[in-house]
């Protein structure tokens, strides 16, 4: 068992989107119930936990920064906690992005260690467009019709 972990500190209002916040996001759901399971367990571990619907999807979010590297530190501590957690950033703005190979593999986070998403976006041809609206190291967190979230690798992605 570890000693006493510090809380994170939430932001006051998660759900307010604001220029240079840096969200710790550890899981992403299609289903509330898995969610908020998800989130009980971390809370259970001395992490505190929301849900949040985000495109169709359940985020369980755990604290949200003006400090990438106290983001990045509390991501840090919920993987040593063997969990998975990614840092969002809303420094950069929305863009629209073209992919340029075929039969790209959209993934469910930032790394080939991570699986293909389900639906019908797995992978995406030369030419398809998407909403890019995040950037992680050699990865971009993008939004296909609105609706689908994954991450690409940032080599098949061009701004259109």
């Amino acid at each position: 068992m570890k000693e006493e972990q510090p809380k994170p500190t939430p932001a006051p209002h998660p759900e307010l989107e604001q220029t240079g916040t840096y969200k710790v996001q550890a899981g992403s759901y299609k289903d509330k119930k898995l969610a908020n399971s998800h989130a009980a367990v971390l809370k259970s571990k001395g992490f505190d936990a929301i849900v949040k619907e985000e495109a169709g999807q359940y985020k369980v979010q755990c604290g949200a920064f003006s400090n990438k590297g106290n983001a990045t530190a509390l991501a840090d501590k919920i993987k040593g906690a063997g969990f998975d957690a990614i840092v969002k950033g809303t420094e950069d703005s929305v863009w629209v992005g073209r992919c340029t190979g075929d039969g790209v593999n959209v993934r469910k986070g930032p790394g080939t260690n991570y699986g293909i998403i389900s639906g019908p976006y797995k992978t995406l041809n030369k030419g398809n467009l998407m909403d890019v609206i995040n950037k992680e190291p050699g990865w971009y967190q993008v939004l296909i019709a609105k609706k689908y979230s994954g991450f690409i690798s940032a080599k098949y992605i061009e701004k259109v």
